[in-house]
């Protein structure tokens, strides 16, 4: 469990400390530090260690020993990456071997826009539905109170 907040570079130093004592430890027992997906588990890391989880993004040193780690034992440092980051970095699209291009890129783009569009055109069908059935709710109900009065409806005058 993270202790009270304690900040500064000392502090710092003793979390870097910490940490590097925990993965002589799981290295002593043969393990790896936690991981799920094939990326450090960063929230299990941290507790384990006693620090909150916010000091792999405020703690560059810490971040580095976590990243350095995850590449000497082929794991990604975060299950956060993107799939575009990992494609440009690598010159790969995973999975299928194909080289990354930046058409790719465009296409991606365009497709996005093409969903926005049709979630708008959507949401505006959705609506438009509403209001229909509401409007055929209220013909109904005028329909049935003139049956009820005995009065002769005819739809569309007023």
């Amino acid at each position: 469990m993270a202790e009270a907040v304690k900040r500064g570079p000392a502090a710092g130093r003793r979390n870097v400390e910490r940490l590097l004592a925990y993965i002589d430890q799981i290295d002593a027992m043969g393990g790896t530090l936690p991981s799920a997906k094939g990326a450090l588990n960063h929230s299990a890391i941290c507790e384990a260690v006693g620090v909150a989880r916010s000091v792999v993004h405020q703690n560059p040193s810490f971040r580095a020993v976590l990243e350095a780690y995850a590449a000497e034992h082929g794991l990604a440092f975060s299950s956060r990456a993107t799939t575009a980051q990992t494609e440009r970095q690598t010159g790969n699209d995973e999975g299928n071997g194909r080289p990354y291009k930046a058409e790719d890129d465009r296409r991606i783009r365009d497709l996005e826009r093409q969903i926005s569009r049709l979630e708008k055109r959507v949401a505006t069908l959705v609506a438009e539905t509403v209001a229909l059935r509401a409007e055929g709710k209220r013909a109904e109900c005028t329909e049935d109170d003139m049956i009820l009065r005995g009065g002769r409806y005819v739809p569309g005058a007023t």
